[in-house]
């Protein structure tokens, strides 16, 4: 595995171990939350949510991050 992998693995796993981010996601989803735009910024800022803007750059288009969708 490389370093890269590892630090991500590692990142996963104390996003996952912990109870705080899932139960503010499973709290924003039930709220409908996500058309905020305020939020999902802040959310990819802390690398919850990866960011990337769609073609011709007027629209943003938001993802779960690749640490939060790493799987064993």
């Amino acid at each position: 595995m490389s370093t890269t992998e590892e630090e991500m693995r590692t990142i996963a796993i104390q996003y996952a171990s912990g109870a705080v981010v899932p139960m503010v996601v499973k709290a924003a989803i039930e709220l409908d939350l996500f058309q905020l735009d305020r939020l999902l910024r802040l959310l990819t800022a802390h690398s919850i949510l990866s960011c990337s803007l769609r073609e011709g750059g007027d629209e943003r288009c938001y993802a779960l991050s690749e640490k939060l969708l790493y799987k064993e």
